[in-house]
């Protein structure tokens, strides 16, 4: 490139100070843009498989996974409390003294051995078994029943919620990485650009043809752009350290994600109704408010059922066996040991403090009535969520589209001040007023297509759905 006698620096050194001042870096061309090295630990990954990694190993997934477990395990527990009695097993062992039987000779039953006597002790054992089968609890059983797998659908929209919260954590982490690795890229090329400067500028001043303000100026934009350079290197670090954690990965795990550079989700954004109406009909925090105030409606249910008499079957099965003892089999001599005494009975348990059942039926529908008043609440918080997401997409979208228009502006612009340049009829001023127009806009458009990616998401956050699939 050509340029005027009486300048002070070198086209190439007036781009890279210009790129210092502009505060962003020229970014590579897209077409047959070179991939970092890859090393053989490194770990390569799609937005897909982090999103799948994250969901497996996030702390907060798991936790939810959990409570969904557990609250499966107390619907199990209230079923089979309605099919399947209660069994109690208890089996003693112990020492007895000895009580042998003998018949005297006119037939009297007497027995050599005292009751007393510590002499000759033997052993003895008894095996007890009881059950309690309730018959008819007037709802009791159901309204626990009910209760427990509210709470089942409670969990499960909790782990819901939990996933697309990690889900959009995720998003946004692998996109600021592969946003900081396109402008670490960039900053290379700068940081190249300005060490080539720097001989041009040594040189020339060796000539005695620059100027010692310029030689100034450039130690200053120099600093400037190692600045800004090791800011971009921590933001990248930054963000790979939250990518991998969120996908459970070590910390020394090199991680690199698979798209090379940013691409636009394609979403066509409808209209704010149609958004409020999904975010109603898909955002699991409501479901999992309704499932809370179905499983205390329950509860309450069973508690009031607690103020009528519970009706139940009894079983017991007792078996004792103490070989030192004689046993007279006979019903009329009482023998507390060696016998077998099998039984069941029908009969009913009531709690007759009516009064402390009634007011844990009332506390349970005052829970009730409490989460029933947070309802519209929450609602109005998701409308709000929704309408700031939209509005927040949509000013997304436009600056996108603006910036696209822009940037083919810019390129134009500096494009044809570079060939009046060339020819020797353009102003140095003219050419570094396009130059810092075209880097302004390539970095604007770049970090507006990370805003409008990572406002996709938390717009399909706020509804429940994602709506680039919609």
């Amino acid at each position: 490139m050509a340029h005027r006698s009486g300048s002070a620096a070198p086209p190439a050194v007036v781009l890279a100070t210009l790129a210092v001042l502009a505060g962003a870096w020229v970014p590579r061309p897209a077409t047959g843009q070179e991939s970092p090295p890859v090393g053989p630990d490194t770990v390569v990954v799609s937005l897909r498989a982090a999103e799948a990694a994250a969901l497996r190993n996030h702390p907060e997934v798991r936790q939810a996974a959990i409570d969904v477990a557990i609250s499966k395990t107390r619907h199990d527990q209230a079923e089979h409390a309605r099919f399947f009695p209660k069994l109690e097993l208890r089996n003693v062992w112990g020492p007895i003294t000895r009580a042998r039987g003998e018949f005297s000779e006119t037939g009297v039953l007497f027995s050599p051995d005292t009751a007393n006597s510590l002499s000759d002790i033997r052993w003895f054992t008894q095996v007890e078994l009881e059950a309690l089968q309730p018959i008819h609890t007037f709802g009791r059983v159901d309204g626990l029943i009910d209760a427990a797998e509210s709470g089942v659908q409670a969990s499960q929209a909790g782990l819901a919620a939990s996933t697309a919260e990690v889900r959009l954590q995720v998003r946004r982490l692998y996109w600021g990485v592969v946003l900081g690795e396109e402008l670490v890229a960039l900053g290379d090329d700068v940081l190249e650009t300005l060490a080539e400067a720097e001989d041009i500028l040594e040189q020339r001043d060796a000539e005695g043809s620059v100027s010692q303000n310029d030689l100034f100026r450039f130690e200053i934009l120099s600093y400037q752009v190692h600045k800004r350079y090791r800011e971009g290197v921590d933001r990248l670090e930054l963000a790979r350290a939250g990518l991998r954690a969120a996908m459970g990965l070590e910390p020394d795990v090199p991680i690199r994600p698979e798209a090379e550079s940013l691409e636009v989700l394609e979403a066509r954004l409808s209209g704010l109704g149609r958004y409020l109406d999904l975010a109603q009909a898909n955002r699991p925090e409501v479901d999992r408010l309704e499932a809370g105030i179905a499983a205390r409606a329950s509860l309450a249910r069973s508690k009031r059922a607690e103020q009528w008499p519970q009706l139940f079957l009894g079983a017991q099965l007792v078996w004792n066996v103490a070989p030192s003892r004689f046993d007279p089999e006979n019903p009329f001599v009482y023998n507390p040991t060696n016998f077998f005494r099998p039984g069941v009975v029908v009969g009913f348990n009531w709690n007759a403090n009516v009064f402390r059942t009634r007011d844990e039926a009332r506390l349970a529908e005052h829970e009730q009535a409490r989460l029933e008043s947070g309802v519209q609440p929450l609602r109005e918080k998701i409308r709000l969520e929704v309408r700031e997401a939209f509005l927040e997409a949509s000013r997304a979208a436009a600056d996108l589209e603006e910036s696209r228009r822009a940037l083919r502006a810019s390129e134009n612009w500096f494009r044809a001040e570079q060939q009046t340049f060339d020819i020797g009829v353009g102003e140095l001023s003219d050419l570094v007023d396009a130059f810092q127009a075209n880097v302004e806009m390539r970095t604007d458009h770049l970090q507006n297509i990370f805003n409008y990616n990572a406002a996709v998401a938390k717009l399909s956050r706020a509804v429940g759905v994602d709506v680039h699939e919609d």
